[in-house]
């Protein structure tokens, strides 16, 4: 059953304190435990996460700063975000917004220029940053492209209407695309590794993808395995890497359910 909060219990939530939810159906009564804060956990370091629930402090102020949930660094916060269904037929509840910009990494809009694409789930936000600061060491920024849309579910028609393929899937919050990484230079320019072999970095693209797999609970990677330069055993898995057409430009990671 799924339930809205009020205000007043998103704000009891956000603060951390258990919740009793009651709901009607029908003759019978129902109890539900809201949400819980994780408080304690070490996900990252204090320094990067004051409140030590999870959520980073750069998420929480975002987040907060827009009005899409009520965290604070000072708080010890619940985990607002729930996959629903499955990857290319789901949905997102709860989504979390990740900022545009952050240790290690740097997202843009989609191919249709307009920033809705950059909702997922806390686990999917968990991902990127922390591949983000274990990245800081090497190439600038790690470049992270569409997630889901704030409730998930189907792409507009729209987003297609403007030139961009759009998606069948980054449906519930568990999906990214990252871009290949570039051999020199400006960095922030995306390439084709197929038809711009040149501008291609293999070696930084392994260790990129080997950062994701060792912070991230991933399911596997779409990409353009025949030109990658490296495969599954390089990495240390088994199927993880799979070819999937119209990832010449960019991977795809997809985290587990």
């Amino acid at each position: 059953m799924k339930y809205r909060f009020n205000f007043i219990e998103l704000a009891v939530i956000a603060l951390g304190l258990p919740l009793l939810l009651v709901v009607q159906t029908g003759c019978e009564v129902e109890a539900e435990d809201a949400p819980t804060a994780n408080c304690g956990d070490t996900t990252f370091d204090s320094s990067d996460d004051t409140d030590q629930d999870g959520i980073s402090d750069i998420t929480e102020d975002n987040n907060a700063d827009e009005g899409y949930h009520l965290f604070g660094n000072g708080q010890c916060d619940a985990d607002p975000s729930f996959a629903s269904g499955s990857w290319c037929g789901g949905s997102l509840q709860g989504g979390i917004n990740l900022k545009d910009s952050g240790p290690g990494y740097r997202h843009s809009p989609g191919c249709d220029g307009t920033d809705n694409d950059d909702w997922g789930t806390l686990k999917l936000l968990q991902c990127i940053e922390l591949s983000g600061i274990d990245w800081t060491d090497y190439e600038p920024f790690i470049y992270v492209g569409d997630l889901s849309l704030q409730s998930g579910g189907d792409w507009p028609d729209g987003y297609n209407a403007a030139g961009c393929e759009g998606h069948d899937c980054h449906e519930n919050g568990l999906e990214v695309d990252i871009r290949y990484v570039r051999e020199c230079c400006d960095y922030s320019q995306g390439f084709d590794i197929v038809t711009s072999p040149g501008l291609y970095d293999a070696a930084a693209t392994q260790l990129l993808m080997q950062k994701i797999i060792d912070n991230c609970d991933v399911e596997l990677i779409y990409c353009e395995t025949g030109s990658l330069g490296f495969s599954n055993a390089d990495l240390g898995v088994t199927n993880v890497l799979q070819q999937l057409a119209g990832h010449t430009n960019h991977f795809h990671v997809r985290l587990a359910l």
